[in-house]
């Protein structure tokens, strides 16, 4: 797979669901959006390993931009509801800096592992391994 088709369909992804993932955060409240959306999140990733044909890899990669958008904007909002509003700027930019250290880190897991599915498996196992805690901060 190339790279850039594989980041263009989960950011067309993004984009896409981008107005319905406030309106889902609003209506039925952001904690289980985020929850939900990180379960099927782990599951979408977990699934990328086993997919072997085109068309399943591009439909994968787009609902996981999907999945990924909506619970990052739940979360994200939840967190700031949280934070009294002094701290909001500090913890803002607390949320770039951990985006920031993830994509080193799939940069360095790539370097190591150099074959997408090896890749692929390490994310779907740091986001199953992540559900416990993501239970406990939402």
């Amino acid at each position: 797979m190339h790279g850039f088709e594989s980041v263009l369909y989960m950011l067309l992804g993004q984009v896409i669901c981008t107005p319905f993932a406030g309106w889902a955060a609003d209506k039925y409240g952001r904690r289980p959006t985020s929850l939900i959306n990180y379960g099927v999140y782990a599951v979408l990733e977990t699934a990328l390993v086993f997919s072997r044909d085109y068309i399943s890899f591009v439909l994968l990669r787009f609902f996981v931009g999907v999945a990924r958008q909506m619970m990052n904007s739940a979360f994200y909002v939840l967190m700031m509801e949280w934070i009294p509003p002094s701290r909001r700027g500090t913890w803002g930019a607390m949320t770039e800096l951990k985006y920031a250290t993830g994509v080193l880190l799939i940069t360095l897991m790539g370097f190591v592992l150099q074959n997408w599915i090896h890749i692929q498996a390490f994310i779907a196992g740091l986001s199953l391994c992540a559900i416990p805690l993501f239970w406990y901060a939402g």
